[in-house]
C-alpha cells in the first residue's frame, strides 16, 4: 500500500504543515515587534532625564538650554524638542523650566535633538509658578529651601518621586496635609 494512502502519513503530514505555519507567524511578528520599537517599560527603566529652560518656542517645536550642572548641557547647549511631546496645559512660553524623560540618545546635530522622548513636565512657569503634583504654587509663598526641593523633585523621573518621602512644611501647609489637617478630613469621613 502506498504511504499517502495510510492515515499516519496524513497525520505526520498535517502535522508538519501546522508546525512551519506557526514558525512562520512567529517569525514575522517577531520581526514586526523589533522593527517599530515602542516605549516599554523596561525601556523607561533605563531613561535619561534633564531640566532645561524654555529659550524658543514655535508651533512645531521648543529650543531649550539645559539647566546649569546637567550632564546633557556638555553634550550641547542647544536641543530641539518636538510640540507633540508637550502637555497640553499650560502653554509652554519661553522662560518655563520642562523635565525632559528621554532614552539618553543625543543626535548630533545643531541643535541637538533627543533619541525616544518618554515623558515632558513643566516644573516652573515664566510667571514664577511651580508645579507639585497637580498643583502650581507661586514662589512668593514658598521658602527657598522649599523652592529648590521643588526644583530637583520636578527633575526627577515619576518612579523617583514616588520614593521621596521629604516634603517640606510649607508645601505640605500649602497641600493642606500639615498640623494634622490629614487627620481630621479622615475622622470626618468616619463618623
Amino acid at each position: 500500500m502506498p504511504y499517502y494512502k495510510k492515515p499516519t502519513f496524513w497525520i505526520i503530514t498535517a502535522a508538519a504543515i501546522i508546525c512551519l505555519t506557526v514558525f512562520i507567524l512567529f517569525s514575522r511578528n517577531l520581526k514586526e515587534d523589533s522593527s517599530n520599537p515602542a516605549a516599554s517599560a523596561d525601556d523607561k527603566k533605563h531613561s535619561a532625564s534633564f531640566s532645561a529652560a524654555i529659550i524658543e518656542a514655535d508651533e512645531h517645536s521648543l529650543l531649550v538650554e539645559p539647566v546649569e550642572g546637567s550632564a546633557e548641557l556638555s553634550s550641547s547647549d542647544r536641543i530641539s524638542i518636538p510640540i507633540e511631546y508637550m502637555p497640553k496645559y499650560p502653554t509652554p512660553k519661553v522662560g518655563d523650566i520642562i523635565s525632559i524623560q528621554y532614552n539618553g540618545e543625543i543626535m548630533e546635530s545643531y541643535p541637538a535633538q533627543l533619541g525616544e522622548i518618554y515623558d515632558i513636565r513643566f516644573i516652573e512657569t515664566d510667571s514664577g509658578r511651580l508645579h507639585y503634583h497637580n498643583n502650581w504654587y507661586n514662589r512668593e509663598g514658598l521658602t527657598a529651601e522649599t523652592i529648590e526641593w521643588l526644583t530637583w523633585y520636578n527633575s526627577l523621573t515619576e518612579e523617583e518621586q514616588l520614593a521621596v518621602s521629604h516634603v517640606p512644611a510649607d508645601l505640605l501647609e500649602l497641600e493642606g496635609l500639615a498640623n494634622g489637617s490629614d487627620m481630621e478630613a479622615e475622622t470626618k469621613d468616619a463618623d
